[in-house]
């Protein structure tokens, strides 16, 4: 088929009349239409949905997403969604506790401004019991009910119209809190009373479901002449 702009040159040569520009016009609107419907591969193209039904397309006939001009239903090129987070470990979680919405995967997608949207999805290993990822945010919710253990899995990211970011390893761990006994403590140390030496070790009032070493410390300023050593609290208070 002869060029357009060929065609354009040929009509002002000839001065055409208008049933010559008709044509022209009409033969336009087929080319670009043939251009459009050229683009089959779902995988590879998004058509917006003003522009397959000004063409009479099947609203699945290009692709899934709703991307191209609004207005006049271009055709874009696909563009794989990218991850942004990191593999590897993405934080320790505490059992028994509601995940806070705040532990997260994130891939991004250049077709984001065309409509396209990501779904995340698990495809190898396994999560914390309890725990799942959100498919549309990437956001892992629930309440973990394992111990301490540490949860490797492959994540996916893959945008409306089929294309996917390289699987990607990553994983959590999950780990019980120590419990302290307030109340036996409490009775234990009763008032501190000025120059009564005291020795108490606190390790027999912390406990840890998972089995693993405490390591005791402190907030704040202990009593003057008192110190926490190896989890024994000690010395002899001077003051009231």
């Amino acid at each position: 088929m002869p060029p357009v702009a060929t065609l354009l040159q040929y009509l002002r040569r000839r001065r055409g009349s208008l049933t010559d520009y008709a044509a022209l016009v009409a033969l336009i609107a087929v080319v670009s239409i043939g251009a459009l419907l050229a683009v089959g591969d779902r995988s590879r193209c998004i058509l917006a949905d003003a522009g397959r039904a000004a063409l009479g397309l099947d609203p699945q006939g290009c692709a899934l997403a709703d991307g191209g001009d609004p207005n006049i239903g271009v055709p874009v090129q696909n563009t794989a969604p990218t991850w942004i987070t990191p593999s590897g470990n993405l934080g320790i979680i505490a059992t028994g506790e509601a995940l806070d919405g705040t532990l997260r995967v994130e891939a991004t997608d250049a077709d984001a401004a065309y409509g396209d949207t990501l779904t995340y999805t698990l495809v190898d290993g396994a999560l914390p019991a309890g725990v799942s990822i959100d498919p549309a945010t990437g956001v892992f919710v629930g309440t973990p009910t394992d111990g301490f253990g540490v949860f490797s899995f492959t994540l996916r990211a893959t945008d409306r119209a089929g294309a996917a970011t390289p699987d990607r390893l990553f994983s959590l761990i999950t780990n019980a809190r120590p419990t302290i006994d307030v109340a036996a403590l409490t009775g234990a140390v009763g008032n501190l009373v000025r120059n009564q030496a005291l020795s108490i070790d606190l390790y027999a009032f912390v406990s840890d479901a998972d089995g693993q070493t405490l390591v005791l410390s402190h907030e704040g300023t202990l009593p003057a002449n008192m110190s926490l050593v190896n989890g024994v609290l000690s010395g002899t208070p001077t003051l009231n």
